[in-house]
Order: structure tokens, then sequence, then C-alpha cells
């Protein structure tokens, strides 16, 4: 729409129907404009029904629409018209109100639901000479908030690493690091002369350890909750593609059957290597080697619609099984098909 068209339309409202835009143009809700203009909220809705069919924006179905003519034309128009144009006289309260003309349900649900999208976007009144000086405002006040997180996170960063320098040599805590990563344990425990030691926690080490080992667990369990772990026998579903792991034998190597279930209506074809798509840990965080027969065998598999299929069994050597505190193992599918990742804990009983 064309400036000298939308000047035309602007023409035609009435003082009052001007005097209600204006105050729309600032963000003002209805019942503000009312009481400003000592009218009734009735004729409020009014005068905005009038305003929309003498712009024309009762043809406008899409309240974006509405909004952005409303916002970025007639708006900014009589901002530039107030300025150019002697100041009419404002309406006073002697001054008599224009009978409302009469609106239909559906203007005025459409008139009701514009007033808070209106009210959102007129936070402020539009300016069109000032524009640059409040984006150079709003530029500056978020730089300054970027400075104050900056120092913020700083600040945040510096007490953490000060709390871990004091609590870091706290028996408990030094249990904790022992259980999740023995190494550094045992170079913390070579730097500690035998004076510090004896004038340590009254608290002992496998005291401490008993009372961390249940809390150092649960970590372990939250920290692993982002993938689905399950029992032997357990399906894991992921839509209408199952697998599980149905059989292991604990052994020199160690064996493991697993098996998957095309339930859907549609063949699935795949390919899957034993080095890319399967591992095998335990709790220790040891890794176990596939033997060197299944190693780098590639499966290429054609599974038609509603049929299972017996992926066999693979096989890993079991050297890290016999190292202290194993409890148990985990075999994980990663890329499998249509499967992103599962996990079957398998216990070991010594």
């Amino acid at each position: 729409m064309n400036s000298k068209n939308s000047k035309k339309l602007l023409s035609k409202l009435a003082p009052q129907q001007l005097e209600v835009l204006k105050r729309v143009c600032k963000g003002y809700p209805y019942k503000k404009i009312a009481e400003e203009l000592y009218i009734s909220l009735s004729s409020v809705k009014s005068h905005m029904v009038a305003v929309y069919r003498k712009l024309e924006l009762t043809h406008l179905l899409n309240r974006d629409e509405r909004m952005f003519q409303i916002r970025s034309v007639y708006c900014p128009l009589l901002q530039e018209l107030e300025e150019t144009l002697p100041q009419e006289q404002p309406i006073q309260e002697s001054e008599p109100e224009i009978e409302p003309t009469p609106i239909t349900p559906e203007e005025e649900e459409i008139i009701n639901g514009d007033e808070k999208a209106l009210v959102t976007y007129m936070q402020e009144p539009v300016s069109i000479s000032g524009g640059e000086e409040k984006m150079k405002r709003k530029k500056k006040r978020t730089f300054l908030k970027f400075v104050l997180a900056l120092i913020m996170i700083a600040f945040m960063v510096f007490g953490a690493w000060q709390a871990w320098i004091y609590v870091k040599d706290v028996p408990i805590v030094s249990s904790v690091i022992a259980l999740i990563n023995p190494e550094t344990s045992a170079a913390s425990e070579s730097k500690t002369s035998p004076a510090v030691e004896s004038e340590a926690s009254s608290v002992t080490q496998p005291e401490a350890t008993s009372i961390i080992e249940p809390i150092v667990s649960a970590i372990k369990s939250s920290l692993g909750s982002s993938e689905d772990t399950y029992e032997i026998g357990e399906w894991h579903k992921e839509d209408d593609l199952w697998f599980r792991v149905y059989e292991v034998e604990i052994s020199d190597p160690l064996f493991i059957y697993f098996e998957i279930w095309n339930k859907s209506t549609d063949d699935i074809y795949f390919t899957w290597t034993t080095q890319q798509n399967i591992s095998l840990t335990d709790n220790t965080g040891s890794d176990y080697a596939i033997t060197e027969s299944f190693r780098y065998k590639k499966e290429n598999v054609n599974l038609p619609a509603g049929t299972r299929y017996d992926l066999k069994r693979v096989n890993y050597w079991s050297d890290p099984l016999y190292k202290e505190n194993v409890t148990e193992l985990l075999f994980s599918i990663e890329y499998f098909s249509r499967i992103d990742k599962a996990t079957w804990r398998i216990p070991v009983n010594k």
C-alpha cells in the first residue's frame, strides 16, 4: 500500500477515531483509552471497528497482517501528520460522545483478540527519527549485560575452584575420587607426607569407602540414565524395530547372543560390524577386546517385515573380568540399523 493511498484512508477517520488510534499506537489498552477520552469501553471498541473498516483492514483475516499495517504504516503516518499539521483541539470531558456504531460478535472477537497483540507491539511509541538513537541505547545495555555476565561467570568459576581446593582433601571426598578414578587417588597419595596422613580425620579409608560406594553407584547410574539400560532377555523397542540380548556365556572367551525383530510392515536392509557398532565394558570402565575372528566381521542383513532374525553371537576376550571390583558387564549397540544406542547389563557372580 502506497503512502498517498494510506493518507487518503487515514483522512476518512472521525476525530474520536483518530484519538483512539493515536493511543493504540502508544500501546494503551482499551480501558485506559476509554478513561482518557471519557468514553465507554464499548465506544472504544466501536471506534476501533470503524478504524478497521475505514483503513480497509477488515479484509486482512490474518492478525499479523493487521498488526503490521497498523504498526508499520498508520502509526508512523499519524506521527508524521501530527508533526507537520497544526494540532487539533483535544477532546474535552464536555465534548459529546459519538454514538457508537453497532458491531457484530465476529468483529468484537477480532478487536478483543487484537488488543493484547497491539499492546505488546506498541510498548514504546513508534518513532522514525529516534530509531537509531534507541538502537544505540539498546546496544549499550546489551553490551553492559554481557560484561556483567562475564564477570559473574568469572566469580563463579573462581569460587568453585577455591571450594574444590578446600574440600578435595576431605577424607570422604578423597574416597569418592578414589572410587571414580583410582589412578588420580594413587598419585595424590604418593605426594602426601606421613605427617599429614597421621593428622587426617578419624574416618578411615575403608569406612569412608563403605559410606561412599552407594553414593558413587547412584552418581554413575544417574550419569548413565541418558541411555536405555536393559536386563538379559529384555527388548529395546524403537518404534517397530526391537532388539535384545537373550543369552550370555561367561567363559573365556565370552559369548553374547542377540537378535532383532522387524515388527513393521516394511523390509529393512542394513549392515553392521562388530568393531563399529557394538562394544563391551564393565562397571570399572575396562573395555573388552573382540576376538580376531569377529573383530572386522561385516554382516549384511535383509530383514523382511514381521520377522525375527538371530544375529547369532559375538566373542570377547575375558581378561579384564577377573580384576577386582568387577561386578557387571555392559553390552552396548550403537547406530545399529535404526537404533541409536541401547545397553544391556550382565551381572557377574565370581
